[in-house]
């Protein structure tokens, strides 16, 4: 519960500063800052009207191995710019840190999610009343789907 809190702590700072693919082998100190980072670039792109294209472009590793970076950066693009609605900033971000975390938690397996199937429970996060009540929800989200989904 510790690490959850921390997580979700460093998460909602962050939110306040500013199809299924795996992601393996995340540090997660500089991978969920830079996801953080990534996730509200995408969101705010698509709030302008800007490219998916614009985003990779501008969303540069800073000290994440490159090929992480690239693919958990088309990751969230593919997740921001799909068909469904974007969701709540504070929402996304603590949900795009704690796929972060759960792959630097398990370095030998592939993290995958289905952003389809999750979506609804992190749609339904922004009803909460303020942000850390909303990150807390995606954190849980993802939580009961990764346990929904065990093997």
């Amino acid at each position: 519960m510790k690490t959850r809190t921390a997580v979700l702590s460093l998460a909602l700072l962050a939110a306040a500063a500013g199809p299924a693919h795996a992601m393996k082998g995340c540090n997660f100190v500089d991978g969920s800052h830079e996801s953080i980072s990534v996730a509200l670039l995408a969101l705010d792109a698509r709030q302008r009207g800007d490219s998916r294209e614009s985003v990779l472009a501008r969303a540069e590793p800073i000290k994440t191995d490159p090929s992480w970076h690239a693919a958990m950066a088309r990751e969230t693009v593919d997740e921001v710019f799909s068909d469904l609605p974007p969701v709540d900033a504070a929402v996304y971000t603590v949900y795009r840190a704690m796929i972060c975390y759960r792959a630097s938690t398990r370095p030998a397996e592939d993290v995958v999610v289905d952003y389809v199937a999750i979506h609804p429970a992190l749609a339904a996060c922004e009803a909460q009343p303020g942000p850390r009540q909303r990150g807390q929800c995606a954190g849980k989200a993802l939580d009961d789907y990764f346990a929904a989904h065990a093997e």
